[in-house]
C-alpha cells in the first residue's frame, strides 16, 4: 500500500467552453496549489502575493492566460448629503490601490486610496493597482450618478444557498462577449442587503440562461421552482426576505429572443427607505437555466 502525502486541484471542464477560458481558470490558481503544498502549514499571503506577481509578468511574456478579475478594482456607492460615497477595494489585496477624479487613467503615482470618497455626480472616477510602479490588471472607471448606488450586480449580492456556488460563463457566442455569473445551482436566488427604495418605480434586471447540464443526478428533483404565470417565466423580487411581499414580476419573454445577457423591465409598488431584496425566477424545471447578472432600481 502507498502512503502519499500531497494535494492536487481538479478542472472540470463541462462547463469550460475555450481554451482561453480555461486558462483563466487555471491560473493562479494552480500557482496558489502549488504554494499550499510547498509551505503548508504556513501560509504568509502578503509574501506569497509578491512572488505571485512576478509569476503574472513571466505568463503575460509567455502569452498565457490567467484571471486579472481579482486585481480589478470594484467599487460600492451610497448617498449621503447630496454626494455619492465610493468605496473602493481589490478583492486580491496586491499592491497599492490608486484612482483619480478627473477622467485621466491612473498611474503610480496618483492618489494612494485610503478611505472612502465622497464624489458629485458627472465626476469620472478612475482606479487601478500598481506593484513597484507596475500596473496590475486593467483600469476601472464610473461616472458619478444617482443610479450607482441603486444597482448592484449579482456578483455583489448573497446566494441565498451554498450547495453547489459556482462562477459559469453564460450561453452567449463562443466568440462573442460572455459573461461569468455568481450562482448556487441548486437554488438560484440571489440577496440584495439594504437595497435603496426611496423613489424607485421600476426595476431593470439583467439576466442570462444556460442549458442545464449539471451531472448531479437524482438531486436534480430538489430543484424546485415556482409555477410560472407565462410560458418563459419570470423574474421575482420580493421584499424583507425570500417569503415576504412580492413586490415586482418581471416577464422574461424578452430576454428569449437572443442568447447571452438580455434586460428585462417591470414596475415595482412604491416603497420607502431600505429594504433587503430577494430575488427568485419561475420555471417549470431548471432547463434553461436563469441567472441574475444585476438589478437596477429606476
Amino acid at each position: 500500500m502507498w502512503h502519499v502525502l500531497g494535494l492536487q486541484a481538479n478542472l472540470w471542464t463541462e462547463h469550460v467552453r475555450t481554451t482561453s477560458y480555461a486558462d483563466r481558470m487555471l491560473w493562479p490558481r494552480a500557482a496558489i496549489v502549488a504554494e499550499i503544498g510547498w509551505s503548508n502549514p504556513t501560509r504568509d499571503w502578503p509574501t506569497f502575493s509578491n512572488r505571485l506577481v512576478a509569476d503574472m509578468r513571466r505568463w503575460q511574456r509567455m502569452g498565457l492566460g490567467f484571471n486579472i478579475i481579482p486585481l480589478e478594482p470594484e467599487a460600492t456607492f451610497t448617498t449621503r448629503e447630496g454626494a455619492v460615497v465610493a468605496g473602493l477595494r481589490q478583492p486580491a489585496a496586491i499592491g497599492t490601490l490608486r484612482y483619480t477624479v478627473d477622467g485621466s487613467a491612473p498611474s503610480a503615482r496618483s492618489a494612494a486610496y485610503s478611505g472612502p470618497l465622497m464624489l458629485k455626480p458627472g465626476t469620472k472616477l478612475s482606479a487601478q493597482a500598481f506593484e513597484a510602479a507596475l500596473p496590475l490588471g486593467v483600469p476601472k472607471q464610473w461616472l458619478i450618478g444617482t443610479p450607482l448606488p441603486r444597482t448592484r450586480s449579482a456578483s455583489k449580492m448573497e446566494l441565498c444557498g451554498n450547495a453547489i456556488a459556482l462562477r459559469l460563463e453564460d450561453d452567449g457566442p463562443t466568440n462573442g462577449k460572455r459573461i461569468v455569473h455568481w450562482a448556487d445551482i441548486m437554488h438560484p436566488c440571489w440577496i440584495w442587503r439594504g437595497a435603496p427604495f426611496s423613489g424607485a418605480r421600476r426595476v431593470i434586471a439583467q439576466v442570462g440562461r444556460m442549458p442545464f447540464n449539471f451531472s448531479i443526478g437524482e438531486d436534480i428533483k430538489k430543484i424546485t421552482f415556482k409555477p410560472p404565470a407565462t410560458p418563459a417565466g419570470e423574474l421575482e423580487v420580493r421584499r424583507d426576505g425570500c417569503d415576504g411581499p412580492l413586490i415586482a414580476t418581471v416577464p422574461l419573454a424578452a430576454a428569449t429572443r437572443t442568447s447571452g445577457v438580455a434586460d428585462v423591465s417591470g414596475p415595482i409598488a412604491p416603497q420607502q427607505g431600505s429594504h433587503d431584496l430577494c430575488m427568485t425566477f419561475t420555471g417549470r424545471g431548471p432547463d434553461p437555466y436563469w441567472v441574475l447578472d444585476r438589478l437596477t432600481l429606476q
